[in-house]
């Protein structure tokens, strides 16, 4: 038998994609560019794999695998990803004589279906609104922002939704944003806070969503400076009627400036807090309501879901009171609250109305658990007094066959012809008379459900 050894010297992968961004390529174009997902799968893998065999009649070959990656689209929902594997094979001359052979193997073709990336996790938007004189957040297109953005009578609403972070650098950069503020701006979640700085304000505010049908925390990141109100964040924020209430916008803005305009932005976070917060009530009140009338009812879960949504939302709203507080007390050359103050009290006073709520509302799920653990326990206790009832009833019955049953000759009462029937009528007497002194003084209205006399 020939000894036989291979060995994997060298695997490497080399992905080539068409999909190429020029240095001057516009922030559009990035985009259009990230909303095309079928592009940025093709790709042309190469793996090299070098065989050795030892021995007097061993082969020595090289195989390189050039995988070429081609996806289709099939619908809105679902690509055809497609693998072409051509193995070329080359074989080293084994005498001087001989030329290096080259050669290929079977052509393997691979495809599946995969599904696209749902829109919103990895795509970015970019909006743009002027304030014009009329107090009317009028629609612009965001690649004029900029520009726009070092007018002197200019105020700008720039909003960047979206997760990728190489998007939101460019915009930093075109805005002219550097310094602590670009790291803010670039890193937001992970310090918020109110950060005043020379010609910026930055707040971090972290605010609660519950687009994914569990309540979670995300930041907003606001940069506010002269003329100009950027927002930046990782999921969507407007709902429907937001996106209704930008056609009326001089019913709630209460002058042309950005402190008004934020001021309105932390009013209507405040208000989605005090509603998540009225929406937590109602489940604390309609717990406590089922575990008055029918403790046995309420499952550990359920007070723990509570408290776990109660804990993130005062979360939220304990880490943003203070920069609202902060903010309202700040006045800057190019942030003027005054004229805004009034509006900007509003949300701090929505949000201490929520903090002074779930506060409360703290109190009362603590005491819900409390409720919930003294049921238990007076569960356990029924059940122990009714062991105890038994145990006091079978004692005295236990005594007398124990006794019976020793069979010691001397016994009279052995002998007796009826001697069975009546030892045990003796223990049928005695139990029945335990269980029913037991019922009379009320020992068994004790263990019974709550309500439960008999």
């Amino acid at each position: 038998m020939k000894p036989n050894q291979k060995a994997l010297l060298a695997a490497c992968a080399l992905a080539t994609t068409h999909l190429a961004v020029a240095e001057d390529q516009s922030t559009s174009e990035l985009a259009k560019a990230a909303q095309n997902p079928i592009a940025s799968m093709i790709s042309v893998p190469i793996q090299s794999n070098i065989n050795l065999d030892w021995g007097p009649e061993g082969d020595t070959f090289a195989v390189t695998n050039i995988q070429l990656v081609l996806p289709f689209k099939l619908n809105d929902d679902w690509n055809l990803v497609t693998r072409t594997i051509l193995p070329v094979v080359s074989q080293p001359a084994l005498t001087p004589e001989q030329c290096r052979k080259w050669g290929t193997d079977d052509t393997v073709w691979v495809e599946r279906s995969r599904s696209r990336p749902p829109t919103g996790v990895s795509l970015m938007t970019i909006k743009g609104y002027q304030i014009d004189a009329d107090r009317h957040l009028v629609p612009i297109d965001p690649e004029q922002a900029p520009e726009r953005s070092h007018q002197p009578d200019s105020m700008l609403w720039l909003d960047v939704e979206g997760p990728d972070r190489s998007v939101r650098a460019v915009w930093l950069d075109r805005l002219g944003v550097g310094g602590l503020a670009r790291r803010l701006c670039l890193e937001f979640g992970d310090r918020p806070g109110l950060y005043p700085l020379k010609d910026e304000i930055v707040l971090v505010i972290p605010l609660l969503s519950v687009a994914s049908g569990e309540p979670e925390v995300q930041h907003l990141t606001c940069l506010c400076r002269q003329g100009l109100l950027l927002t930046l964040h990782a999921r969507e924020l407007a709902t429907d009627d937001r996106l209704a209430e930008i056609a009326y916008a001089d019913a709630w803005l209460s002058e042309r400036s950005i402190p008004a305009l934020l001021s309105a932005v932390l009013i209507d976070l405040s208000m989605d807090n005090l509603r998540l917060t009225g929406e937590l009530r109602s489940g604390v009140i309609a717990l406590e309501e089922r575990m008055d009338q029918a403790p046995s009812r309420v499952q550990a879960q359920d007070i723990l879901a509570l408290r776990s949504d109660l804990l993130t939302l005062a979360a939220a709203v304990g880490d943003v009171l203070p920069i609202v507080q902060a903010l309202n007390a700040t006045e800057r050359p190019f942030f003027r609250v005054a004229a805004a103050r009034d509006f900007m009290q509003c949300a701090l006073v929505n949000l201490q109305a929520a903090d002074g709520q779930l506060t409360w509302l703290d109190g009362r799920v603590s005491a819900l658990r409390s409720g919930f653990e003294m049921h238990a326990q007076e569960q356990v206790n029924r059940r122990l007094n009714m062991l105890t009832i038994l145990s006091a009833i079978f004692m005295p019955v236990t005594l007398l066959a124990s006794i019976w049953g020793m069979n010691f000759a001397t016994m009279p009462e052995l002998g007796l012809p009826y001697a069975y029937p009546i030892a045990l009528g003796v223990m049928v007497a005695v139990g029945s008379g335990m269980y029913l002194f037991f019922r009379k003084t009320g020992w068994f209205d004790r263990v019974g459900p709550p309500g439960d006399k008999t």
